[in-house]
């Protein structure tokens, strides 16, 4: 990640450096992202950097440690608010991972596991649902999260975004999987964004002015098959990696582009899709 920017005075967690000879060993914050940047510089061995809270997590965020090391190891540690170790993530090298937790507020940790480690350690908020939508792209995510604005209410999102209105499924709606609903909104101009769930799966809509051609959703993933249903006289284009399980459907209606993305948990969520009538049931709702 380019330029993670500088703690500030209201910066909830603490900086503790850790300096043995010329190396040193700390911590800065991102105010905008949530961001936690720990940077060595030949650092020694022991080397430790505490925090005391502030790394929060909202529903449905994770969190992604990002490592760019040029040399030497250490490892990354999440605590409850209790000072349990929840997480004890070994860094080395460069590489990106996404990890899973509850909502909630956490503290965040560092130490140092060989002398001389140089580089960075960045640990952020992700939405994980972005995330997964720009295939890991930890850039393309921060951007994305940096320009939504939340919204308490389908309507409210609506006018944040320059909508006449929109129109969501009802929560009670009955899908295979389950009734959806419990929806979160955020919102652009000119776009609204909407997370919810099917049973176990998670939904996203997502609803955008049209301009001639483009996908709402954001999702970049390649699927294994491609389809293209009519529904009430609308052409709806599905995508899944499985027959008849639509993982992402859009479609265009008047000067509105419009996409569904559903994931399954686990082991499932490169395989779960929606049937041909969840589809039509979803479909016909969104407006």
């Amino acid at each position: 990640m380019k330029k993670i920017i500088a703690m500030t005075a209201a910066a909830v967690l603490a900086l503790s450096v850790c300096a043995c000879g010329k190396g040193s060993f700390g911590n800065s914050i991102d105010d905008q992202t949530g961001a936690v940047v720990f940077k060595a510089e030949n650092a020694g061995k022991g080397s430790t950097v505490g925090a005391l809270g502030g790394f929060k997590l909202e529903e449905g965020q994770g969190f992604v440690v990002d490592s760019k090391l040029e040399k030497g190891a250490a490892e990354v540690k999440l605590l409850d608010d209790s000072g349990n170790e929840l997480f004890n993530i070994p860094i080395s090298g460069e590489d990106t991972s996404l990890n899973g937790i509850a909502s909630g507020d956490y503290s965040l940790g560092a130490s140092i596991t060989e002398d001389g480690t140089t580089g960075t350690i960045t640990v952020v908020p992700v939405d994980e649902d972005v995330y997964n939508e720009t295939g890991g792209d930890l850039e393309k995510t921060l951007a994305q999260m940096k320009a939504w604005h939340k919204a308490g209410t389908a309507e409210e999102a609506a006018k944040g975004a320059g909508f006449e209105g929109l129109t969501m499924p009802a929560n009670d709606i009955e899908l295979e999987n389950g009734p959806s609903g419990t929806w979160t909104y955020k919102y652009e101009e000119g776009h609204v964004k909407a997370s919810g769930f099917a049973g176990p799966a998670s939904l996203t809509i997502d609803k955008a002015v049209y301009a001639g051609d483009g996908d709402p959703s954001g999702d970049e993933t390649q699927y294994a098959k491609q389809w293209t249903r009519e529904i009430n006289g609308t052409e709806v284009n599905c995508y899944g990696n499985a027959n008849d399980k639509a993982a992402k459907t859009v479609w265009v209606d008047g000067n509105y582009m419009y996409s569904i993305v559903a994931r399954g948990q686990g082991g499932e969520f490169d395989t779960f899709g929606l049937s041909e009538a969840d589809v039509t049931a979803l479909v016909s709702a969104i407006k």
